[in-house]
């Protein structure tokens, strides 16, 4: 399954769910910019797919948060991890400290989540599970995918097809092999004397772009 597909299979099961009802209760648990977490109970009254700045596959969601009378609309990205429950359930897992606001959402007090602590807030709660938005939906699409590796300086940037004929113009230091990472940098040299490894899209191949700069180029990026 690919991202488009999923997106669709989203709007459809959503759409299934609610069966023509408005106001139909669900909850959505996602990581949030801060890298924090969200658990949303919310009625729902319309799902739409449509693009949302950079990305292609993005879904529009009009609904009230829990106890209020206000209707928010918020866009669910592929940028995004996100999971999105039948009814109002909570996660019995839980990361650091929390919160409960008044309209129903519970956010983390500065708390780290990374893919695998959401995996573990997902699998912990017990409920229906509409749709689910993250790495793991697309492994088997992304073993199959290959690698090429870009390294940028202030004077440009080189590209290797391979990962040996990157190693035979810089010194391999280590292995990225954490599994915090997303999937296409595991696996990935660590160079000396360069930033990196960083994910940077898909060429026109369909392969991941990995890519390293110099320190300086990085500062300046940085600014």
């Amino acid at each position: 399954m690919n991202t488009k597909q999923n997106f669709e299979k989203m709007r459809d099961d959503l759409a299934a769910y609610m069966n023509g009802e408005d106001g139909k209760q669900a909850t959505i648990i996602l990581i949030t910019d801060f890298g924090g977490y969200s658990v949303l109970q919310v009625r729902l009254h319309s799902v739409e797919l449509a693009p949302y700045a950079q990305y292609r596959n993005a879904m529009r969601i009009t609904c009230t948060p829990k106890g209020k009378r206000t209707k928010w609309r918020m866009t669910l990205h592929e940028g995004k991890e996100f999971a999105i429950f039948a009814g109002w359930v909570t996660p019995s897992k839980e990361i650091g400290t929390t919160t409960r606001t008044a309209d129903g959402v519970t956010l983390s007090a500065w708390t780290a989540c990374d893919k695998n602590e959401f995996y573990k807030l997902v699998d912990s709660t017990d409920g229906a599970k509409i749709a689910e938005q993250s790495e793991r939906i697309y492994l088997d699409e992304l073993k199959k995918r290959g690698k090429v590796y870009e390294v940028c300086t202030v004077d440009g940037c080189t590209e290797y097809k391979t990962e040996s004929e990157l190693l035979q113009d810089y010194e391999k230091r280590g292995t990225v092999a954490d599994s915090v990472r997303r999937f296409e940098l595991q696996g990935t040299p660590i160079l000396a004397g360069l930033c990196g490894p960083m994910f940077d899209g898909y060429d026109k191949n369909n392969c991941a772009r990995i890519r390293y700069e110099s320190s300086d180029l990085y500062a300046i990026l940085s600014e």
